[in-house]
């Protein structure tokens, strides 16, 4: 028996059987080139999905879009995918300059009685799936409106050393109607904290909201609990106003333990001489060090 004879003939089969196979592969289908030559165009992810107006702002946000190829003038056509009637107006077109590698549509809306949300694409003969990019063909962005809650906010330390109590410009703002607050300078910090509420959330009051506060930015968690960070993604050191204490190298905060919330927050209305409040209670906060815990209350008058 000649092996080597039968050594070179399965392969060989095997390859012709695999060829056969990608013959007989009728369903695979490679993606479409773009046919607007090498457009490449795409909303950055720079812009931002959330936007925060007042009634008294003006009642538009500017768009982003970018391409890949800076060369000649280029109109694009925006496909709305969807929006709430209170969007005014959307573009048809945007059109970048020749030699631009970016250009700005804007977008009006009649008013913020609802959220006016809206999704946006582009067109898929003006895209490049094969080119890397930092963003997307669909964008979809939301207006909020911010409702004041409290802008008279304080602090009262539970245990001493006391860091935050002479905090005094403070706030607590609502995305209306919806279970998003910003906490402004939070605990004398300088950085605005947006956060939930992990409990009871009701929309159509907010003086019935309550639970735990889970933060949605400038936060690093771990399975127990999170750490205040700055807007360079670092721990957040700082000396609040009014204080000769320091956060030095961190401050971290527990979330939950045998069903406790050890940082909570309560918005119903309690009756007081300084007016009806609501309040946060931070427990056993951890400050620079694993062995210095620090419990303290916020107060939200209305």
């Amino acid at each position: 028996m000649n092996i080597f004879k039968s050594t070179y003939i399965l392969p060989a089969a095997l390859i012709a059987l695999a060829l056969t196979a990608c013959d007989d592969d009728d369903d695979f289908q490679r993606a479409g080139e773009p046919s607007v030559e090498d457009a490449g165009v795409y909303f950055p992810s720079s812009n931002t999905t959330e936007f925060i107006k007042t009634e008294q702002d003006a009642k538009s946000v500017d768009i982003t879009l970018a391409r890949a190829n800076a060369e000649g003038e280029l109109t694009v056509p925006i496909k709305v995918v969807s929006k709430t009637d209170n969007i005014d107006n959307v573009p048809a077109q945007a059109t970048f300059a020749d030699g631009a590698t970016e250009t700005t549509i804007t977008i009006t809306f009649a008013d913020l009685a609802t959220t006016p949300k809206c999704t946006l694409q582009i067109p898929e003969e003006y895209t490049n799936p094969y080119k890397k990019k930092d963003g997307s063909s669909t964008f979809a962005f939301n207006i909020y409106k911010l409702k004041l809650i409290s802008a008279n906010v304080k602090y009262s330390g539970d245990t001493s050393p006391y860091y935050f109590n002479e905090v005094t410009t403070s706030q607590l703002l609502q995305f209306e109607g919806e279970n998003k607050f910003i906490w402004r300078n939070f605990l004398g910090s300088g950085i605005d904290l947006k956060f939930k509420i992990n409990g009871n959330f009701d929309a159509e009051d907010v003086y019935k909201c309550n639970g735990e506060i889970v933060p949605l930015d400038h936060s690093q968690s771990d399975s127990d609990g999170w750490y205040l960070l700055n807007d360079k993604r670092s721990y957040a050191t700082w000396t609040p106003e009014g204080s000769s204490l320091s956060i030095n190298n961190y401050m971290y905060f527990w979330s939950q333990y045998d069903g406790n919330n050890y940082c909570s927050i309560n918005l119903k209305k309690n009756a007081s001489n300084k007016g009806d409040y609501g309040y946060a209670y931070v427990n056993s906060a951890v400050i620079d060090d694993e062995s210095t815990y620090y419990s303290f209350y916020t107060y939200f008058y209305y």
